[in-house]
């Protein structure tokens, strides 16, 4: 399995276009791992895949807008030790998930081509 960084999005009903963190993963020299490709959408199984998959991702790319179970992500990998990515700002009310996180300017993505490549 080649690596891959984790995304962090809303990808059920409501779905985030993965463009810049597939842009940020590939400047990364990795493939995106997204949960509504990988995972059915039933509990306990989806949320144990997107936990196992998680703690053998290199990093967690977040792209906000963000949800509950977004920010449990977060935290669970920042609680693990992963490095995690979040491409612009994330909510104010959202001061827990900041911790520990690197903000990636979006627009500093728009330049680079790579997006798919490590794909």
């Amino acid at each position: 399995m080649t690596e891959f960084a984790y995304f962090c999005a809303k990808c059920k009903n409501e779905q985030t276009d993965p463009a810049d963190a597939e842009r940020l993963a590939a400047k990364l020299g990795l493939s995106l791992w997204k949960p509504k490709d990988e995972v059915t959408f039933d509990f306990p199984d989806g949320a144990e895949a997107c936990r196992a998959a998680i703690d053998a991702a290199a990093c967690v790319i977040c792209q906000p807008p963000i949800g509950n179970d977004c920010s449990w992500e977060l935290g669970y990998a920042i609680g693990s030790g992963k490095t995690v990515y979040v491409i612009g700002q994330l909510d104010g009310d959202d001061w827990m998930t900041r911790i520990g996180v690197r903000h990636i300017n979006p627009v500093s993505l728009a330049e680079f081509p790579g997006a798919g490549a490590a794909a």
